[in-house]
């Protein structure tokens, strides 16, 4: 066709002559562009190993895993996406070894896995000065010395959808900007949840964190959103503002972050701000802290915090707080005397701006010991809003009951019982928490129910003092976690 076209001496045989070999040539060079195919590297059936996968794979292919326990250290070096079978049978154990993923290189996806065991004070997965990593539907545990996910100048990060246990940071990200922290629960062990330390512009959205020291650290960080989060029973503070050191120059707090939809339920302290500037909190919700729901450690502050959407326009609204006592005068949502609530809030929200997650505040056996047949009532203080509440009762004796807040159950036999209470709102999200009763001829137990007892102001300055010794050890002893892992030639955090 070409030939006979080309062949024509007429002004339009000529012209479809040229745009017959354009056409041919666009169509080589599309063709030259799509016979570049991504491959698929299988473990074990292409390696016996992950490692040994990840050294034959090309820059973007992917890597299938398929369930088993692998006893691995890998390190990332290029483009991949790394996929597990699923975190509940596919393991890389790093055998108390060292860090078990070490990425270095940007657009590497790890899914899929269980990744546990490094070495003491080492990270599970640690991404240094790469972008575009991302960390999903992992099951990650560094034990209480180690990080979980530990990222150093890497930016632009997704960890989403993890389960974390037992680190001592869920996630630690340093000199990192940009990171979307999505969807976790950090609810096992975990002594703080997330760390953002002089990193910006971070998304920390719909996570869970229970239990431990803190639910996040924002340390010399500024312009981060952290939205929509449960932080409960956080024996410091749910969310702790403070600078590097004490020597940091105002300049460099914490600031502009904003604060927003967030619930603080059963927290020693729900915000501690330690040296802090321009950060706005609004609809946030406040629950049985146990101390205080905020508490101001102000030394050189220059400029102030702000604790309702004023910068949004429209309805002025703040944060909910479950001890504030004034009255909504006008019937606007919005209390109107007693302010500013907890010492901080002008705006204060009569009812909570987000559904109120459930949580079981106290649960109370009466009597906790006595002879059998012994029969107790057991009353449980329940938050949640997401009704209806469902009542699941485990008596330790081998029965059950469902039913409401309260219920009665004869032990019949002697023992040692532990109660267990779950309750479940109509998402499916649970709250679940136990208490004891001995029956038998001596009562000697008392009722494990959750009590915060008011500490003298001596004792919270003492505890602040060893709060920074516990820090300042924490870090000397990560330094020479660092300097440690140099030695094998697997990269230094710089």
């Amino acid at each position: 066709m070409f030939k006979a076209s080309c062949e024509k001496t007429s002004i339009t045989g000529l012209l479809q002559c040229m745009a017959l070999l354009l056409l041919a040539l666009s169509l080589l060079m599309v063709g030259s562009k799509i016979t570049v195919h991504a491959a698929t590297v299988m473990v074990p059936q292409n390696s016996l190993t992950i490692q040994g996968a990840i050294n034959m794979a090309n820059p973007n292919d992917t890597i299938l895993v398929s369930a088993g326990n692998y006893p691995e250290r890998l390190v990332i070096s290029k483009p991949l996406h790394l996929l597990g079978a699923s975190k509940e049978n596919t393991v890389i154990d790093g055998q108390g070894m060292g860090t078990v993923v070490w990425v270095n290189s940007s657009n590497v996806e790890i899914r899929g896995f269980t990744v546990k065991d490094p070495d003491q004070y080492g990270w599970s997965i640690h991404v240094e000065k790469s972008n575009h990593v991302n960390i999903t539907s992992n099951a990650i545990s560094a034990g209480v010395d180690g990080d979980g996910v530990n990222l150093f100048k890497a930016n632009f990060t997704v960890i989403s959808s993890n389960v974390f246990s037992n680190n001592l940071y869920a996630v630690n990200v340093t000199s990192s900007d940009s990171e979307r922290i999505l969807n976790n629960r950090a609810d096992v062990g975990d002594v703080i949840g997330v760390q953002l330390l002089d990193s910006r512009g971070s998304l920390v959205f719909n996570n869970t964190f229970s239990g431990g020291e803190y639910g996040l650290d924002l340390v010399s960080a500024s312009f981060n959103n952290i939205t929509r989060n449960v932080v409960r029973e956080k024996s410091l503070a749910g969310i702790l503002f403070s600078p590097e050191s004490p020597s940091t120059p105002p300049s460099q707090f914490s600031g502009n972050n904003t604060v927003v939809e967030n619930t603080f339920e059963g927290n020693h302290f729900g915000v501690d701000m330690q040296n802090a500037t321009l950060n706005t909190f609004y609809h946030n919700g406040f629950f049985v802290s146990g101390l205080r729901h905020v508490i101001l450690v102000a030394t050189t502050i220059t400029s102030p915090n702000f604790w309702d959407n004023r910068s949004l326009g429209g309805v002025r609204g703040g944060n909910y707080w479950d001890d504030y006592a004034g009255s909504d005068m006008n019937g606007d949502g919005i209390g109107d005397t007693n302010l500013p609530a907890d010492g901080v809030d002008q705006y204060p929200l009569m009812s909570p701006f987000a559904p109120v997650p459930v949580f079981i505040v106290t649960l109370v056996p009466s009597p906790a010991n006595g002879t059998v047949p012994l029969t107790v009532n057991f009353t449980a203080s329940v938050l949640g809003s997401l009704t209806p509440l469902l009542y699941h009762w485990d008596f330790g004796d081998g029965s059950t009951a469902s039913g409401s807040s309260s219920v009665n159950h004869m032990f019949s036999r002697g023992g040692n019982f532990t109660v267990l209470l779950t309750v479940t709102d109509s998402t499916g999200s649970s709250f679940s928490r136990s208490t004891s009763v001995l029956a038998g001829s001596i009562a000697v137990v008392q009722p494990d129910s959750y009590t915060v007892p008011l500490i003298v102001a001596g004792v919270v300055l003492g505890g602040l003092a060893g709060l920074l010794f516990w820090r300042r050890r924490k870090r000397r002893n990560r330094a020479e976690a660092v300097k440690r892992e140099a030695t094998t030639g697997r990269g230094v955090r710089g």
